[in-house]
């Protein structure tokens, strides 16, 4: 599996998470979620102080789409230009190793065509810029790396081709990548964060594979 690089681009992504403000809009996308809020299979937290608390109420634009600043729901990370939505997540064994990779499917929507400034968005360098695997183990809260799935299929390799390439305004893709994990008793979770800087916690969803 190819290697991301996510430090391309940081300054579009600066502009890509704040630079619409009150004018942005967030709208999540309903591209095939093959897994049900009843499977437990995503859920979500988040780091907000009471000011921030009272903005998870939804505000309509005139489109009706929801412009609150950059929040997580159960399965999905919204922002004003964009949403990441997770809609399954597995397991795999780790290419030549004993590890085993958690392997997701997501969908990546750029919202910004509702907002003062449109912009083409590339998914591969704003997705780990703003977005950190962890999982606990029995002593430790581990950061995971980026992963590399033994007998990925041909499908799977284009849909982790297509996040390196812009999506325009509106357009929604469907994607797929995958992390190393430490173990398989605790769940994936995706911290999620304001910026490219990583200092401010938007907050986390938990990925529970199939099988854990």
């Amino acid at each position: 599996m190819k290697k991301i690089n996510i430090f391309l681009g940081l300054g579009v992504l600066l502009i890509t998470l704040s630079g619409c403000g009150s004018n942005g809009s967030k709208h999540q996308t309903s591209t095939h979620n093959t897994v049900t809020n009843s499977s437990k299979q995503f859920e979500s937290s988040s780091y907000s102080n009471s000011e921030k608390k009272e903005k998870q109420k939804p505000v309509l634009n005139q489109w009706g789409d929801d412009i609150r600043d950059p929040h997580v729901t159960t399965d999905s990370f919204v922002a004003p230009n964009f949403t990441f939505k997770f809609t399954k997540v597995t397991t795999a064994p780790h290419f030549e190793s004993d590890k085993m990779d958690a392997t997701f499917y997501y969908s990546f929507q750029n919202t910004s065509d509702k907002t003062d400034k449109p912009q083409n968005i590339n998914p591969s360098e704003l997705f780990y810029s703003i977005i950190k695997f962890q999982q606990e183990s029995d002593t430790s809260i581990v950061d995971l790396q980026s992963g590399n799935p033994d007998n990925i299929t041909d499908e799977q390799e284009q849909m982790e081709l297509a996040a390196q390439n812009k999506v325009k305004p509106g357009a929604t893709v469907n994607l797929f990548d995958a992390v190393e994990l430490d173990n398989t008793n605790y769940p994936l979770k995706a911290i999620c964060y304001d910026d490219t800087t990583q200092q401010d916690k938007v907050g986390t969803i938990t990925l529970n594979y199939k099988g854990q």
